[in-house]
């Protein structure tokens, strides 16, 4: 019976942990646009790469403290801010997720529709997540799919300045690597006996 349980744990597949990116990573960031740069490839080490419309490094969401916002960030001090003109933002993802979700809120006087949009590495649209949500509510979006290659994240109600904060993304998970040799010992032992 021990040698059945230790092959059923060969076999299990190997669940990469999810990643949680706060905004928060990198200390205190400025509290306004104009003393601030796009994130870009800021969380490449992490697995994803940020982009502005249509993949540009020259503007979209940037790293901000929430001290001059009407909306605090939804955990920590600092979240991913945006003007309509950065509309959508662009995550793409080092390695295929299965899951990806990110909080919203609008920091204009009226409420916000956000839409996040997941995309296979073929650019083909997979699932899609929208909330409207009143000025300073978050709500989070949520989409899963199997090998997420990117999502875009977009305002969809002409509001001028939203934010987005903690950012989870899980890995398509991968079979253990010793799968096949624990199956192949157990066959090995069970014909023996």
């Amino acid at each position: 019976m021990k040698l059945f349980t230790i092959a059923l744990l060969g076999i299990a597949p190997v669940f990469a942990s999810a990643t949680m990116i706060t905004f928060d990573e990198f200390g205190t960031q400025p509290a306004l646009f104009d003393n601030a740069s796009p994130v870009n490839d800021t969380y490449l080490p992490q697995g994803v790469r940020f982009r502005g419309p249509g993949g540009s490094t020259e503007i979209g969401g940037m790293m901000l403290n929430d001290s001059t916002f009407t909306v605090k960030a939804h955990s920590g001090n600092n979240f991913l801010a945006m003007l309509s003109s950065f509309n959508p933002e662009q995550l793409t993802f080092t390695t295929p997720q299965n899951a990806v979700s990110i909080y919203a809120a609008s920091v204009d006087t009226h409420a916000g529709t956000f839409v996040m949009a997941a995309f296979d590495a073929n650019g083909n649209q997979i699932d899609s997540d929208t909330l409207t949500l009143a000025r300073g509510v978050w709500g989070q979006l949520s989409v899963t799919a199997p090998s997420i290659s990117k999502v875009t994240l977009t305002e969809t109600s002409g509001v001028f300045t939203f934010v987005y904060d903690d950012l989870n993304f899980s890995p398509v998970p991968e079979p253990a690597s010793f799968a096949v040799l624990a199956v192949g010992a157990l066959a090995l032992m069970r014909r023996r006996k």
